[in-house]
């Protein structure tokens, strides 16, 4: 979800927990109450087994409105190797944890308003998803992608059947920009093959919440943006932002580089290059806990993910014994990232590595539409780099189109206290093609859906009622 850059943020964490005992069913599903997340709607936990010594743990919620003609949403937060739960429990799922991580309540504006969600930690060895050993653990997009599809085959068939038929979306964040475009690229080239091992459900769209596509190298040059002429614009001194600057050239030409050959040691380097001449200055005020690299105005309270204080700590929720029982878990180690897998990913190249022209791809080979959202007041995945990504670097059939609009303010109703109509106020601002529709949200940095939760839950409503285009109304 973070990216490599920070990864000296996530710290160590322990590789595998104990699983609860083994059974020879491809999966296992559990009813669950209030008692350990107020949903307001029926859920249940349960896994998926995806290969030898890899199972995959999900939660899915029912829709508060009409599960059975409600669209379903799969949701996968980054890292990688970021524990779903972060979204669910910290940002929009039906229930969310009380400050001191003893408990959960009702969430108003949960996305399960209008949809079916299921939550999947992947891949093999996040969050609640088990490996029975080291070499199980997935370190790659390629693995990742297989897996993916056989989850999607198995819970489609065997868990929820009921629900293959629902219009079916796939959402996630940050590391995220890497995962789904390549697991749905992967999926919708089997089908071009006419494979049998393809998901053959329909894939409505994709949402990517400040999602990492390009390199970490594109993504940095935004850092001057944001940092120098932005409205933080004292942060460094006027010498340390013409440094900034005079980087920025050959940044770009590392970052187009990577992004033309897609050499993971090409990538590496210019990552490395960014880092040191547009992160550094930054980087030192994290480590101080100064500044945040998920929001320009925020310090960093809870390492390693710098939530607000009033989040809840998953860590200390989900290590209860009752609630991991309930999981169907003992003694297992829950951690929300694994910093295993990170390595992994990096060592095997796909943590530097773009995903461009698995975009490109999904925009001029499939009727699968792309929704981007994003934070204004997002560093690590920050808004200047992310449109200059999506009007230069991802080529495809509409970009002239795309590239040549302008952003116009979209709006929302925010409802203030209980007895009051709701009032329209702007969002921030969108721009769309058939295809892509751009979405930027005020006041919210990299954890948008938690930041702006009722106007996040507006937008994510119109798009998947297809009513987009009423933002701006």
């Amino acid at each position: 979800m973070w990216g490599s850059n920070w990864v000296a943020l996530l710290g160590a964490v322990p590789l595998i927990g104990s699983p609860f005992v083994q059974v020879e069913a491809a999966h296992t599903l559990r009813p669950q109450n209030a008692s350990i997340c107020d949903a307001g709607t029926k859920q249940y936990t349960g896994t998926v087994d995806v290969g030898v010594g890899k199972s995959l743990f999900f939660w899915f919620y029912e829709s508060r409105n009409d599960p059975k003609n409600d669209p379903l949403i799969l949701w996968m937060t980054g890292g990688p190797g970021g524990s779903s739960l972060l979204a669910a429990f910290t940002e929009w799922g039906p229930c969310l944890l009380t400050a001191d991580s003893s408990s959960t309540y009702y969430n108003n504006h949960s996305w399960v308003n209008n949809a079916n969600v299921v939550f999947l930690d992947q891949p093999a060895g996040a969050g609640f998803s088990n490996t029975t050993s080291e070499a199980a653990l997935v370190g790659g997009l390629a693995p990742g992608s297989v897996d993916f599809n056989t989850f999607l085959n198995l819970f489609f068939t065997e868990v929820f059947p009921q629900y293959a038929s629902n219009d079916f979306h796939i959402a996630g964040e940050s590391y995220a920009g890497h995962y789904i475009p390549y697991y749905v690229t992967y999926i919708e080239k089997l089908k071009a093959k006419n494979s049998s091992a393809a998901f053959p459900g329909i894939i409505e769209s994709i949402m990517l919440f400040d999602a990492a596509v390009d390199s970490f190298s594109a993504l940095d040059t935004g850092f001057y943006d944001m940092l120098c002429e932005g409205p933080e614009g004292d942060i460094f001194n006027q010498t340390y932002c013409d440094s900034m600057a005079n980087a920025v050239p050959e940044v770009e030409r590392q970052a187009a580089v990577c992004r033309d050959t897609y050499n993971a040691t090409y990538c590496l380097e210019a990552q490395g290059y960014s880092g040191d001449a547009l992160e550094k200055g930054f980087n030192e005020l994290v480590d101080l806990g100064i500044r945040n690299p998920y929001h320009l105005y925020r310090g960093c309270i809870q390492e390693p993910l710098c939530l607000p204080a009033d989040a809840g700590n998953l860590t200390v929720y989900f290590n209860k014994p009752g609630i991991q029982a309930a999981l169907g878990y003992s003694d297992y180690f829950y951690s929300p990232t694994n910093n295993t897998i990170v390595v992994g990913f990096i060592e095997g190249g796909d943590d530097t590595i773009p995903a461009n022209r698995e975009m490109t791809y999904i925009l001029n080979q499939t009727a699968i539409d792309v929704l981007v959202v994003n934070g204004a007041l997002d560093i690590a995945v920050n808004l200047p780099a992310q449109k200059r990504i999506y009007d230069e670097h991802i080529p495809w059939k509409n970009q002239a189109k795309f590239r040549t609009h302008s952003y116009v303010d979209w709006f929302y109703d925010k409802h203030i206290g209980n007895f009051t109509a709701p009032v329209r106020t702007k969002g921030g601002q969108t721009k769309n093609t058939e295809g892509l529709v751009f979405v930027t949200v005020d006041d919210a940095g990299h954890m948008a859906p938690a930041d702006q939760k009722e106007a996040v839950e507006s937008v994510v409503k119109l798009w998947i009622q297809g009513k987009i285009g009423e933002l701006t109304v």
